[in-house]
């Protein structure tokens, strides 16, 4: 039988076979799988490589997972001649993206499963004075900075026109004056804080104003995506239909399979699939409706009881593939857009000092006057004010959304980028200062002495019965 000529989608579907002598992770739109794995090893292994040196100053993980995108991207490792062509070919780049936004929907889940609505009310006197002080000065802040940074870099040029400056504020003001409720969790339970006084207001603050930030960034997308100035109504009205559907007529019949297949301590196979399937049909429908489809996820999180084994049982179960293999992928992601080169004279780095300052008063003075309203001491409301600082998904998913969108341009990209890894950065090494364990046993043995004076004081009073004037003496 005579031997037929090869086709070409089978030559090139071979073409990356070592036998024939051709380069096995030549980019094939036919078959991306080689070369993304290539991809995905060098990212998740500088990740962790970066991480180790990192961890030893006391930085979060998120810190490690920037400067890996950043070592990938075009500033360092894309410097190397063909680099970044035969490794993150433009051609690639929408398989990387595909996987991170995957990614993004199953950890804005978790997000949500996370986020308790009873313990935000349970402390919502001092929670929402910290989040909404912390959250309101540094958005009043940043509209002087995003004057002078439209001005200066978001002129119009001949393959770039001019953003509108609402939307260019909207997203620079909300990198700015967002606080990382997922990062900030994570950095007090590796400080061993969740169960003090600061980690507690804190978390319960970030998580206030977690939930504001994604309605923001629902509003924003819908800006992005508007035709008509009309456009964004719609988009906010239809979301709301949405989340009507979620909770009175998803919610019952989730937590009815739930009850059916007695998962209420630990999801079963069955659930987990009912579970996915209902996250990536709410993401579908965010998506569709103009919103982001990282919202979807958002939002069925939040209808699953927090507190329930069935959630537990599922952030254990999803919650480190998500952390260990997609997020690092996100970041490499962001990285790859940012071009540390452009910070390239001293006018620039000025704004990246500007913009940092900016953002650290205004979130300082904000928080630190709301926790000292609440009688918390000066370092209590310092390290708040430094915590509240940290910056994490929430604005690089800004900051990526309106870079492509093309609202942010380069140079403002990678100066917001700076801003946001340099405010984190300062966080754990300044509380661990100004709140160290000493501090807190001692403070917390003051304020116990205090109440049980208090007591005592109290009960003297009932049984001496003296007029309320004649007790005023001083103690």
């Amino acid at each position: 039988m005579a031997p037929t000529n090869s086709t070409g989608d089978e030559k090139s579907h071979a073409g990356g076979n070592i036998l024939n002598g051709q380069n096995p992770i030549r980019f094939d739109l036919a078959d991306p799988l080689p070369l993304f794995i290539v991809q995905t090893v060098i990212i998740l292994s500088l990740c962790y490589a970066v991480n180790l040196l990192m961890y030893r100053l006391r930085q979060p993980k998120v810190v490690s997972e920037v400067l890996s995108g950043i070592i990938l991207g075009p500033s360092i490792l894309g410097q190397i001649p063909g680099f970044n062509d035969l490794i993150f070919p433009s051609e690639s780049i929408p398989f990387l993206n595909l996987v991170s936004n995957l990614g993004l929907v199953l950890f804005l889940f978790l997000v949500g499963l996370e986020l308790d609505p009873k313990l935000i009310l349970k402390r919502a006197k001092y929670a929402l004075g910290i989040s909404i002080a912390g959250l309101v000065l540094p958005f009043i802040f940043s509209c002087g900075a995003a004057i002078l940074l439209y001005r200066q870099f978001e002129q119009p040029t001949e393959t770039r026109p001019s953003p509108s400056f609402g939307t260019f504020f909207l997203a620079s003001g909300m990198a700015m004056s967002l606080t990382a409720f997922p990062i900030l969790a994570r950095i007090l339970a590796e400080m061993q804080l969740m169960s003090t006084t600061v980690g507690f207001i804190t978390v319960c603050s970030a998580a206030a104003v977690d939930i504001f930030a994604w309605v923001l960034v629902a509003l924003l997308v819908s800006l992005f995506n508007s035709t008509t100035p009309i456009m964004p109504l719609y988009v906010v009205l239809m979301s709301i239909g949405w989340c009507v559907i979620l909770v009175y007529i998803v919610r019952p019949i989730l937590m009815s399979l739930v009850r059916l297949t007695h998962s209420e301590e630990e999801p079963s196979q069955k659930m987990i699939v009912i579970t996915l399937v209902v996250v990536l049909t709410s993401s579908f429908a965010t998506h569709i409706i103009g919103v982001h489809s990282i919202m979807g996820g958002f939002l069925v999180g939040l209808l699953i009881p927090h507190d329930s084994g069935f959630a537990e049982g599922l952030t254990r179960r999803i919650e480190d593939l998500v952390g260990v293999y997609f997020l690092p992928i996100f970041f490499a992601c962001s990285g790859l857009k940012t071009e540390v080169g452009l910070l390239d004279n001293g006018l620039t780095w000025g704004y990246v000092i500007m913009v940092t300052l900016i953002a650290f008063v205004g979130k300082m003075l904000g928080c630190i006057s709301a926790a000292k309203v609440n009688g918390m001491t000066w370092r209590e409301a310092l390290s708040i004010g430094f915590l509240m600082n940290c910056k994490g998904l929430v604005e690089y998913i800004v900051l990526n959304l309106a870079h492509d969108a093309g609202v942010l341009s380069d140079r403002v990209f990678v100066i917001m980028i700076a801003m946001c890894l340099l405010l984190t950065m300062i966080a754990t090494p300044l509380v661990s200062y100004l709140y160290p364990v000493s501090y807190q046993k001692a403070l917390e043995a003051k304020r116990e002495a205090e109440r049980k004076l208090k007591g005592v004081r109290h009960q003297s009073m009932n049984l001496l019965q003296v007029p309320k004037r004649e007790a005023s003496y001083p103690l």
